[in-house]
């Protein structure tokens, strides 16, 4: 029993460690057979040892109740923003305050107390108000409200009408819109300091893909792109970056202070392809994204979107078409090579998963595989990330969920797989925070090769002559260091060699958990420094996760 508690992660001296395991070891024994709350099992484990002083952003999770123990814990010692709860309309978080038991009322008064330790992520509101002119809507010749389906909606006979926001709606309705969903942010930045600020995207102006057959019966639509003369995906992606401009300025005017506003998501580009014999892009997949030249300035950083799914592979199958392709480290420099292209920024603040199901388990990563993974988007640019998790985790009375969701406890040996992957994202955040001057000042290198689906840009890792294992490179621009991650992404460790400019042929261990070296040297005189020598235990000794 004991000996499946070895740690899931370890960055302490090996003298702290055996102390710590044998500390945890008195505790297990005691009550190997005893539930444990995830606010409990988190503060139980090895916590994460960030760089002092460093200047990575907070961590931040999706909006689920989480407990407020909980909440607590991964904001303490775990490197996260302290999130709160919604609705965040004003009446909504005016109870909330007024209400000292809720946990939106706990969190805002501890950040308030120590704000040097706690600083709160807030998710904003998506609900549009209910006051909008009706311009804001799709409205044919009419003035009918349109759907998808029909040009035959009349608010007067029907109101059964699935209303769509039309790409030309008046800016004084987004100045209202973006009032509302401003104002309680400047009641809660009064009381304590906010730090993350996430747009969950998904509302609003929609995709070509979706929407186009609404647009077209909108004669103010119909008349701006005779007068542009643009594609609808360019079209489309200039609205909506002008629209979410209004909102972004209405952020970061109320928040001057905030560490970052991400929206959901940029990161279209992550499926964008220009290999033959693959179609036309612009025809296709761009329709169901917008283009991140322009998104990229309603956003403090680009965010691409990494999670593990059902059909989801660490490996890419040999001939994939783009719309098959699974691997989603292949997809990421896709994003990656496109906004180094267009001079954009090499930094990103990301959305990833490692896989959620309650039945499903072929839809969870192995969590040494997930860290891997998130080292190689780290290396590639990201420094933080949201947490998330997409199946709320209820079920029958034989699941260890039961009716409490994220607050059910559970056997201590058998963790659920969310609470895993909030812990290797951590341990990866804090790994970073050592090396983040790479991150800050340098770059991601092309490498010699051009990527698998964008051919007009760099593969964005260097070959090793071996497709499941990456080789992803960093260099610092004033000097010749070098961050070096290597990850054998189907499982077993082995030795990878890499040629890499300046610095001559690597070797180095590529770990299924990824492994992160610091590089210094010339040509046949490389010295190597490995950053992550625990790594992760080999699966074997993990705790078994329950899904």
């Amino acid at each position: 029993m004991i000996s499946v508690f070895c740690f899931l992660f370890s960055a302490v001296g090996k003298r702290l460690r055996v102390a710590a395991f044998c500390l945890l070891a008195l505790v297990f024994e005691s009550s190997a057979q005893t539930n444990i709350t995830p606010a409990a099992f988190l503060a139980s484990q090895p916590k994460p040892h960030f760089a002092p002083g460093h200047h990575l952003p907070l961590l931040s999770a999706w909006s689920w109740p989480f407990p407020c123990d909980l909440r607590v814990e991964m904001a303490a010692n775990w490197g996260y923003a302290l999130a709160i709860d919604g609705p965040l309309d004003g009446g909504g978080l005016q109870k909330q305050l007024a209400n000292p038991k809720s946990v939106t009322a706990r969190c805002v008064a501890l950040a308030a107390q120590f704000p040097d330790k706690f600083k709160l992520q807030v998710n904003l509101d998506r609900d549009f108000p209910t006051d909008l002119s009706d311009g804001f809507y799709v409205t044919n010749s009419r003035g009918w409200f349109v759907d998808d389906h029909t040009n035959t909606w009349q608010y007067a006979t029907n109101k059964q009408y699935h209303r769509i926001v039309s790409p030309e709606g008046p800016d004084s309705d987004w100045i209202a819109a973006a009032e509302y969903w401003v104002a309680p942010l400047r009641t809660l930045q009064s009381n304590a300091p906010i730090a993350i600020i996430l747009n969950g995207g998904e509302y609003g102006l929609g995709v070509t893909g979706f929407d186009r057959r609404a647009w077209q019966f909108d004669p103010r639509v119909t008349a701006a792109l005779a007068t542009n003369g643009l594609s609808w995906n360019r079209y489309i992606s200039n609205r909506k970056a002008h629209q979410l401009g209004i909102v972004a300025q209405a952020v970061r005017s109320a928040v001057p202070r905030r560490q970052l506003y991400i929206f959901y998501n940029t990161g279209n580009e992550q499926n964008r392809f220009t290999r033959p014999g693959y179609g036309n892009w612009e025809d296709g997949w761009a329709n169901w994204g917008w283009a991140s030249d322009v998104l990229n300035a309603v956003t403090d950083l680009p965010s691409f979107e990494n999670y593990y799914r059902n059909q989801s592979s660490w490996t890419n199958a040999a001939g994939a078409k783009w719309n098959q392709l699974t691997d989603l480290l292949t997809r990421q420099l896709n994003a990656v090579g496109y906004n180094q292209a267009i001079g954009a920024t090499n930094l990103s603040y990301g959305w990833v998963c490692g896989g959620w199901s309650l039945k499903d388990t072929n839809r969870l990563a192995d969590i040494p595989r997930y860290m891997g993974f998130l080292k190689c988007l780290y290396t590639s640019g990201m420094i933080g990330a949201v947490a998330g998790y997409f199946e709320y985790p209820t079920g029958t009375n034989a699941s260890i969920f039961g009716e409490h969701g994220f607050a059910s406890s559970f056997p201590a040996t058998t963790p659920p797989h969310w609470l895993l992957q909030i812990i290797a994202l951590a341990h990866v955040h804090a790994l970073f925070s050592q090396t983040e001057n790479f991150l800050y000042h340098g770059d991601l290198l092309p490498g010699p090769g051009r990527h698998y689906l964008s051919e007009d840009q760099p593969a964005c890792e260097f070959p090793t002559g071996d497709p499941a294992v990456h080789v992803l490179v960093r260099k610092l621009r004033i000097r010749d260091e070098w961050l070096i991650t290597a990850w054998a992404a189907d499982g077993p460790d082995r030795e990878a060699s890499v040629t890499i400019p300046v610095l001559g042929q690597v070797k180095t261990l590529a770990r299924a958990s990824g492994a992160v070296y610091e590089a210094t040297g010339v040509p046949g005189h490389c010295k190597l420094a490995l950053m992550d020598a625990d790594g992760i235990l080999p699966t074997e000794h993990l705790p078994h996760s329950s899904n």
